[in-house]
């Protein structure tokens, strides 16, 4: 934040409460903050690209925009045929004038690393190159970590920092959410590490004794902050990767043409504008 009141990055780790509707709530949000903040953004003139890696499918947030193209949405999360809230799938890429505005990128438990990897370079990183969006929304959910109790995506702590960084390095306008999270180390932990991106910070991976204990007040007792070996990247099943290559395939053949056409000659001279409160 500089003098002005404006600032590049804005980071609500109490937000990201992307299942809530219009008219209810929803899988424990009531308020969806995300969708008022890119409201918001779009009443300003923005252009916005909004990217959900919660393990839960962004469905509130994909329904507030599927018929529009001035929000590209793109959700990466755990296959609705195994988690909440059941949709999410490739097929479900827009309609009027929204098709192909929205990117659904289904995985199957035991994901790990190396898928978030490649859906970052096949899928993710290239549609927002398409899209040139103005403003860059991400819901930061930590739920797909390795050990959560509800999820089985089986990222790891230094992946979650990597996606992190890939945001903070597209030099984008930046509003980022918080999220999803069963366990409360991992949630902790996770969200220190994106602060200290957006912070361009150097942390250790040792946790201080003092800091150690306050968390043991709270029923966390962690000692590492990118997490123990056993927390360490695992390796990626051969079979999720054929199935996510399936998936991004279909993605690749169906909405990047959209996205390339739709955009084609536009101009993005705000996109380097910081955000005001």
């Amino acid at each position: 934040r500089n003098p002005s009141g404006r600032s590049r990055v804005s980071f609500s780790p109490a937000g990201g409460l992307h299942h809530a509707m219009a008219s209810r709530a929803s899988g424990f949000c009531h308020v969806n903050d995300a969708v008022l903040a890119i409201h918001t953004l779009l009443a300003a003139g923005k252009r916005v690209a909004y990217v959900d890696i919660d393990a839960h499918h962004g469905d509130g947030v994909q329904h507030a925009f599927y018929e529009r193209k001035d929000v590209l949405t793109i959700s990466i999360h755990q296959s609705g045929h195994t988690i909440f809230p059941g949709t999410g799938y490739t097929d479900e890429a827009g309609v009027g004038a929204g098709e192909g505005y929205a990117i659904n990128i289904p995985l199957l438990p035991g994901a790990g690393d190396a898928a978030y990897e490649r859906c970052l370079e096949r899928a993710i990183l290239p549609a927002l190159e398409r899209y040139r969006p103005d403003v860059l929304v991400t819901q930061l959910g930590a739920d797909a970590l390795d050990g959560d109790l509800v999820a089985s995506l089986a990222m790891s702590l230094s992946g979650f920092e990597k996606i992190v960084q890939h945001f903070a390095a597209l030099g984008l306008p930046w509003v980022a959410l918080g999220g999803g999270g069963y366990d409360v180390g991992n949630v902790v932990r996770a969200w220190v590490l994106a602060w200290a991106v957006m912070n361009h910070a150097e942390v250790a991976d040792e946790i201080p004794d003092a800091w150690q204990t306050e968390a043991a007040t709270y029923g966390v007792s962690v000692s590492s902050l990118r997490g123990s070996p056993s927390l360490k990247a695992k390796e990626t099943p051969k079979r999720v990767m054929d199935a996510l290559d399936r998936e991004i395939d279909r993605i690749r053949e169906r909405v990047f043409p959209l996205l390339e056409s739709s955009t084609a000659g536009s101009s993005s001279s705000t996109s380097r504008e910081s955000l005001s409160e």
